[in-house]
């Protein structure tokens, strides 16, 4: 996408839900979203919707949605398609982007309408790198060291305007948004992720690693933790790991002489050796 950052549409979405595993049984308890340019704020979408499941109070303690007031609002079936209407085509920009992702496939698999796939920029993976010396990166946490207004904590629209100001800040760092085209930017960030899990099925990293699995092979990978932190390491790969739309490669690191776990999105090379 040779399209000028400051020219693209984002829209910085965040999902409230019952629990953290998809896969479980955890549902979609609101949806928070904000549009934007790099130089405007275009509107925002907020929708609380109704599990069909019991909220458990330890989840309830986390963003104070209760069974209560969930329980007149609209299924999913019902709010996801005005979610998109109102994303139309636009980017879209999560903090911790494959947890939202998974429950987004999910719903879109369970109600199935048409969705154009599109890129997903994640300002976790974007924090980690311009901002290595956080430390932590817990959106709470990055946005009090940015100096950006988070709002109420785990509640979807302001935990969404929070992503949205950190990847301005983000951008801005990088080089700005009138010097940077979204290829320039995905490239910086890493692998992209894809709306519909494209990088799952058309990513030719996991087949060469499946591969290699299979051979009992080694491969040499170039593993990234941050912008000013990326080091070459043999490792001996026997399993690929799909949980909550995040892959990660369990293997052995001959660099630690110990079992590890890599995720796909950080791994910037692999050469079978």
């Amino acid at each position: 996408m040779s399209v000028p950052v400051n020219k693209s549409i984002f829209v910085a979405v965040d999902l409230e839900t019952t629990g953290l595993e998809v896969d479980q049984g955890a549902a979609i308890v609101e949806i928070g979203a904000v549009k934007f340019s790099m130089d405007h704020d275009l509107g925002t979408f907020q929708s609380l919707i109704n599990p069909e499941t019991v909220i458990p109070q330890e989840v309830i303690r986390i963003h104070g949605i209760t069974n209560d007031m969930v329980r007149n609002q609209p299924a999913i079936n019902a709010a996801l398609p005005e979610f998109f209407r109102f994303a139309g085509d636009a980017i879209l920009v999560a903090h911790n982007a494959p947890f939202d992702l998974s429950f987004l496939r999910a719903a879109l698999d369970r109600i199935n309408i048409p969705v154009r796939d599109r890129p997903v920029l994640d300002t976790c993976m974007l924090s980690r790198l311009v901002f290595p010396h956080l430390g932590q990166f817990r959106l709470g946490h990055v946005a009090a060291a940015l100096s950006i207004e988070t709002g109420r904590q785990h509640r979807a629209v302001d935990d969404a305007s929070a992503s949205m100001q950190i990847f301005r800040k983000c951008v801005t760092v990088l080089g700005g948004a009138d010097r940077l085209t979204m290829d320039d930017l995905m490239q910086r960030s890493g692998p992209a992720l894809s709306l519909l899990g494209g990088e799952e099925t058309g990513d030719p990293r996991i087949a060469m690693i499946e591969t290699v699995i299979r051979r009992h092979g080694r491969v040499e990978i170039v593993y990234r933790k941050s912008a000013a932190d990326a080091a070459s390491r043999v490792i001996t790969p026997f399993r690929v790991i799909r949980s909550g739309g995040v892959i990660s490669v369990r293997a052995f690191c001959h660099m630690r002489n110990q079992e590890r776990t890599f995720r796909m999105d950080r791994i910037t090379r692999i050469t079978p050796l």
